[in-house]
């Protein structure tokens, strides 16, 4: 390993503080297609695996801590040449940083800035929301392949649900819930998020149903 390189599992208890893994997971990246607003926003940064601008001379503590305000901020965007920082600085074998950055890409896809009286995506186009929302496929699939323990998987199958049923696949979606309840079947928020999933696909299922005429009540003979 590179001098220059710290080792982030050294670092387990700033990779686990809420205010990053938490607010990232539960808040900008909660289950439903609306998107977070970041006032004033400004332009995306560009999708490069080098970090651009002020978070290159970074320190893994600076990095962290900027990331971790514009997270919790759900500033989304802005806070990925940050994490781009943090995997130039430390060991590429981290499960927990490949899932937040995940989650991060997850958020800046779906964030919005509002320009006068309306809102916007943040990104230039679709095909930058798309790329970013692949880009945190991979980053989980990283992630799925790093975890070993049951709660660590647990976590990647969890953030892979919501991102799935945010982008309107409710199946796969509950697959994944599936998979984190099987993973880690103490973690009481993995069923409860596959119940949920499970009656908001129902819910959608009637209502299909009842637009295409076959879930109509049907009349006394």
């Amino acid at each position: 390993m590179s001098p220059h390189r710290l080792d982030w599992r050294g670092w387990r208890r700033i990779a686990r503080a809420p205010a990053l893994s938490m607010a990232v997971a539960a808040g900008a990246l909660a289950a439903g297609p609306a998107r977070h607003t970041a006032p004033d926003a400004p332009a995306p940064v560009p999708h490069r695996a080098e970090a651009p601008g002020p978070a290159r001379e970074m320190s893994l503590e600076q990095a962290y801590a900027a990331a971790e305000r514009l997270v919790a901020s759900r500033r989304d965007l802005e806070s990925l040449p940050y994490f781009r920082r943090m995997g130039e600085l430390i060991s590429p074998d981290v499960w927990s940083l490949h899932h937040d950055f995940a989650n991060a890409l997850q958020g800046a896809s779906l964030e919005s800035r509002r320009m006068r009286e309306a809102l916007v995506p943040a990104t230039r186009s679709s095909v930058e929301r798309i790329e970013l929302a692949t880009l945190a496929q991979s980053e989980l699939d990283r992630a799925a392949a790093l975890a070993h323990e049951p709660a660590e998987q647990a976590a990647v199958h969890l953030s892979r649900a919501r991102q799935l049923g945010t982008w309107g696949f409710p199946l796969d979606a509950l697959s994944e819930l599936a998979k984190a309840t099987a993973a880690d079947p103490t973690w009481a928020l993995a069923p409860a998020s596959a119940r949920e999933w499970a009656l908001r696909h129902a819910s959608l299922l009637r209502a299909a149903r009842l637009r295409s005429g076959t879930g109509a009540p049907r009349g006394r003979r």
